[in-house]
């Protein structure tokens, strides 16, 4: 750490012990809400965090902080907690005891015994949580939750969890992520959660896609996957779905979306699918689809024609694609799209 990085480790840590001596009402409504992204912090957070018990946010995103001190159980006002950092951050035993914390955001977040959360009646996100922690947790008692972000791995059994997690009537969005180092479990079981509408997996080992999805899904994004079949024909078929993006996700060269697929889809983004040479888009596909939008996808050799004949397409985005297929746009392509952006 250079000198410059000390002085600033150490006029974050004089901030905080400032805040924790701040200790009537009058002044504590003053108090700004502590965000240190980025912050270079060589310690942990001092234990006197626990006497700002006003606080509502702090963040510690991408800091170097690695564990949380037992006196954060005594911040029952905290509302949002960002622990999102490169590395595993470890906390004792106390989530359970902020009960006015609507979001909690980590990467990986570990504790030593199964991380209690039952009873958080007003926590609304929960990303970067253990199958494991999961599991051990009545989900029913978390009756606002809307975001659950899940760490997965091998061992998983993505069924058991569908089922555990069946009954959490708010829940609205499922985000799935597997360790890229290691094999995906079998992902089955998610057309029992009736409520999730948007769904993202996250994960090289996932080489196919889900036997079945949830029946009421309209979002679904596929990132950093090496799906070895074309997940056209499959996806094509969700009723109810209105977005897709896929990225790192396919890396065969054709993608093929049939006569009448995604008869709901108003978004589509394909981005970084670098084997992809070819979209064959067949008459009659993508009726309703507003919005495509391409970016780095560096194999594509051409544009699907049928695009021209899509008369709800507004907006047609191309981000850093090969000057040689901007170069063979034809006229009609060009004129038929309101909104064609090159970037």
């Amino acid at each position: 750490m250079t000198v410059d990085e000390r002085i600033k480790s150490c006029r974050v840590h004089d901030a905080l012990r400032e805040l924790a001596i701040r200790k009537t009402p009058e002044m504590m409504k003053y108090q700004p809400n502590p965000d240190l992204e980025n912050a270079e912090m060589g310690y942990n957070l001092p234990k006197e965090i626990g006497k700002v018990r006003l606080l509502r946010y702090l963040g510690l995103r991408r800091t170097s902080i690695g564990r949380l001190p037992h006196s954060f159980g005594c911040l029952r006002n905290l509302q949002t907690l960002d622990i999102r950092n490169i590395n595993r951050v470890i906390v004792s035993n106390f989530i359970w005891k902020l009960e006015s914390l609507r979001h909690l955001y980590a990467y990986k977040m570990e504790c030593d015994v199964p991380l209690k959360i039952e009873g958080l009646r007003n926590l609304q996100t929960l990303s970067g949580i253990r199958f494991d922690d999961i599991m051990h947790n009545n989900m029913i008692t978390l009756t606002s939750l809307q975001k659950l972000g899940i760490w997965v791995d091998d061992g998983s059994d993505i069924g058991k969890l569908c089922m555990h997690l069946s009954e959490v009537g708010s829940l609205k969005t499922l985000r799935l992520y597997c360790n890229v180092r290691r094999e995906w479990p079998t992902v089955c079981g998610l057309s029992k959660l009736h409520h999730v509408t948007e769904l993202k997996l996250c994960g090289m080992g996932l080489t196919t896609l889900p036997p079945d999805f949830p029946s009421n899904l309209s979002r679904l994004s596929l990132s950093f996957t090496r799906l070895e079949h074309d997940p056209m024909p499959a996806l094509e078929k969700l009723g109810q779905l209105s977005f897709l993006k896929m990225e790192f996700s396919y890396w065969e060269p054709q993608l093929v979306i049939s006569t009448h697929g995604f008869h709901q889809l108003k978004f589509l983004e394909l981005n970084f699918q670098h084997g992809l040479k070819e979209i064959k888009v067949e008459k009659g596909a993508l009726p309703q689809l507003q919005c495509l939008r391409i970016r780095k996808c560096l194999s594509l050799e051409k544009l699907p024609e049928e695009l021209k004949y899509i008369s709800t397409l507004e907006k047609l985005e191309l981000v850093d694609m090969p000057e040689d297929l901007i170069s063979r746009l034809d006229a009609d392509m060009i004129s038929s799209i309101p909104n064609l952006r090159i970037f």
